[in-house]
């Protein structure tokens, strides 16, 4: 069977039961991404190398807290722009800030344990990406749910036009 080139086969991690995977295109999984950025539930930042550095020599990664906690106060100030009734209740719900501190926290120990294979996407090329972290919407358990035979887990993508910088949808 060929694979359309549209699907999101080849840029996301999927879940699908045979023949359902007709249901999810690039062109829907890059839709619900716009539309979570219009909501506010998405949550980009840049891995910081001198955390991921400092990982691989040993650091505890409990040393980091401070840190992730201000990447996490800049991905919100990004988020809310100007507007400080939606900074106060991203920076109000604590459950949020957790999730996201414990993702950055994650994403950083992920690359510090990378070891480069021959062929592969190195440490490098990961350091240079943009990680975007989407909350799910109530009720939907990934970034992309059309049924239980076909989901999105994450997604790679070149970011949003104007500013393309290749991304990880998480």
């Amino acid at each position: 069977m060929l694979i359309d080139t549209k699907l999101t086969l080849q840029t996301s991690l999927c879940r699908f039961v045979p023949g359902s995977e007709e249901s999810v295109s690039d062109e829907t999984v890059q839709n619900e991404i716009a539309w979570a950025f219009k909501e506010n539930r998405s949550f980009p930042f840049i891995a910081n190398a001198g955390i991921v550095s400092g990982l691989q020599n040993g650091t505890a990664i409990e040393s980091y807290v401070p840190q992730f906690t201000e990447i996490k106060n800049h991905i919100i100030d990004t988020v809310a722009h100007d507007d400080t009734t939606l900074k106060n209740r991203l920076l109000n719900d604590t459950h949020l800030s957790s999730r996201i501190v414990n993702a950055i926290s994650f994403i950083h120990k992920a690359l510090a344990e990378i070891v480069p294979i021959s062929g592969e996407i190195d440490k490098i090329d990961l350091m240079k990406r943009r990680f975007v972290l989407i909350k799910e919407k109530p009720q939907i358990p990934t970034i992309y749910y059309t049924s239980e035979g076909a989901t999105v887990i994450s997604h790679v993508g070149q970011g949003p036009p104007g500013v393309e910088i290749p991304t990880i949808y998480l």
